[in-house]
């Protein structure tokens, strides 16, 4: 029965790896998409120049303080100038991407962990598969040695 106790140690510890992995990933996530915006607020911006095909326009806006900026935003094909325009302003001034959703750590952390559970099931199929093929060998010798004095042939 120690073998058995070996695969509960593996599957536990690989249980816990990936508990750890989906908790780092989704805790990077957060940080990485935090760093990215700051804390950006949405503004109504003005875009101050036409658009033909996609690209980076200047647009300004008015801020809640009454400051007004400027800077350059993606915007759509066929934008105008006058044409409204939703933009994340970074406390420095600058435009930033939208931050994502409040599930985007946690849809990373299940992936992350939906992948190291597959990577898990593997490695515990291949010990299990390992352990199966040792006992057939062990088998094979043990009928190697007492075949030939159980027919008789010995």
């Amino acid at each position: 029965m120690p073998q058995s106790h070996g695969t509960i140690r593996l599957v536990t510890a690989l249980a816990l790896g990936v508990a750890l992995l989906a908790a780092v990933v989704g805790n990077v996530v957060a940080t990485t998409a935090s760093e990215r915006t700051g804390e950006a607020v949405a503004v109504d911006a003005v875009v101050v120049e036409d658009a033909r095909a996609p690209a980076r326009v200047r647009v300004a806006w008015t801020g809640a303080d009454g400051r007004t900026g400027t800077a350059t935003a993606a915007v759509p094909a066929g934008t105008r100038a006058g044409d409204p325009r939703r933009v994340w302003v970074a406390p420095d001034g600058s435009v930033v991407a939208q931050p994502p959703a409040g599930a985007a750590p946690w849809e990373a952390a299940l992936l992350a962990a939906g992948l190291g559970a597959a990577v898990a099931v593997a490695v515990v199929v291949a010990h299990l598969s390992g352990r199966r093929r040792a006992r057939d060998r062990a088998l094979e010798r043990e009928w190697a040695a007492v075949e030939p004095v159980w027919t008789g042939r010995a």
